[in-house]
């Protein structure tokens, strides 16, 4: 069975409680680590390959597009999924070729879809990396 490597990053503690409680049901889904600080978080990024990064936008006093900037050039197979309660960064968000954009509160629905798109995504890549070999 497929086993995917996940990362929290949510200034809000209680945010990313809820957040890790949606994505149990997922039991393919491994979750590596929780962080409130996306400094702390990019520091453990070569410890595991990361399939996914949930990533809050509203951290004070930290640019996470940026961090998103950041993670894309460390972690180029790494989906990211921004994690928000601000609509207005999505055109920017996109241009960083995240994979998705969650407005909070999260919805199971919606949280199903992204789950779905990173699901089709590793299969692609891993269809591709058959092929080439």
């Amino acid at each position: 069975m497929i086993k995917l490597n996940v990362m929290l990053i949510d200034g809000d503690k209680a945010a990313f409680s809820i957040l890790e409680r949606m994505l149990v049901p997922y039991e393919f889904l491994h979750l590596v680590g929780s962080y409130s600080d996306p400094y702390q978080a990019l520091a453990t990024l070569n410890r595991y390959p990361l399939d996914m990064i949930f990533l809050d936008l509203d951290i004070q006093y930290i640019n996470c597009l940026e961090i998103a900037a950041r993670i894309g050039r460390l972690c180029e197979t790494t989906e990211i999924v921004f994690v928000t309660v601000e609509p207005h960064y999505a055109i920017e968000a996109f241009n960083l070729n995240v994979m998705d954009y969650l407005l909070k509160p999260i919805e199971q629905p919606r949280l199903d879809q992204t789950i779905m798109k990173l699901l089709r995504r590793v299969e692609k890549r891993n269809f591709i990396r058959t092929v080439v070999k």
